[in-house]
């Protein structure tokens, strides 16, 4: 019986060189299949399963680049729990992990951000975002290949050492710094512009870290990612971006 589940597992979800393999855990056939499509389109292989129970048996018998998992789920095991597990594997203990959910409080990123989650995407699903934050993961690029919005700016930050936001968008900021920052790194950059954005100050994920000259100084360009930014956030920073475009001289 196992033999022929994973005989049909390798039909749905051919292994191709590169190509990596994603455990989707969601007991909505609905949000399954939307999520399939979005990283199917993206060459992505994708597995799914209803609870954490066959998430942890797909994990031990077959090889995964990522887990994305839903918070509330049945069998009274939640994705944060699942998480926990997953993180205290010793086999697969370093798999990427991204929260999937409806649960837009601020509280709730922050426990997924504690169960070692590597970072959360809100429902309705945004189906660029969902495959920015899958790519930056799994690839670790730096680059999105996607038409945010974004402007320059010039604002302090305090992170360690002295630190300068040299642009912000929806996805994230780029930052100046004289230290190097570690890739994959979860971090809270304090500023005053996320106070004249209207928004709280976000958790970040370090995406990239360049370094680079600048007037003879060797600096680094920091490239992050918020985790779990919701619509509710993601409103007021969109208009800001789009004011701070206009005031621009031309």
């Amino acid at each position: 019986m196992f033999e022929l589940d994973r005989r049909k597992q390798d039909e749905k979800f051919p292994r191709e060189e590169n190509m990596s393999r994603i455990l989707l855990v969601d007991d909505q056939e609905s949000i399954q299949k939307l999520v399939e499509g979005i990283l199917q389109s993206r060459g992505y292989s994708v597995t799914c399963v209803a609870n954490a129970f066959d998430a942890m048996d797909k994990l031990e018998n077959y090889p995964f680049d990522m887990v994305i998992t839903d918070v509330m789920m049945p069998n009274g095991v939640t994705g944060f729990e699942l998480t926990r597990n997953i993180r205290k594997s010793e086999k697969f203990g370093s798999i990427a992990v991204i929260i999937l959910t409806g649960r837009r409080e601020q509280r709730d990123v922050e426990k997924g951000i504690d169960a070692g989650t590597d970072d959360y995407v809100i429902k309705p699903i945004d189906p660029d975002i969902l495959i920015s934050k899958v790519d930056s993961l799994l690839k670790k690029i730096a680059k999105p290949e996607n038409n945010f919005l974004s402007a320059t700016v010039s604002e302090l930050a305090s992170w360690d050492t002295r630190t300068e936001i040299v642009s912000i968008s929806e996805i994230g900021v780029v930052v100046m710094s004289e230290m190097p920052a570690m890739v994959g790194a979860k971090v809270k950059l304090q500023s005053g512009i996320f106070d004249n954005i209207g928004i709280s100050v976000p958790s970040l994920r370090v995406i990239s870290c360049k370094p680079m000259t600048v007037d003879s100084v060797v600096a680094h360009s920091v490239e992050l990612h918020f985790i779990g930014m919701s619509e509710k956030s993601l409103q007021p920073l969109r208009l800001w971006i789009r004011n701070h475009m206009m005031k621009k001289p031309a």
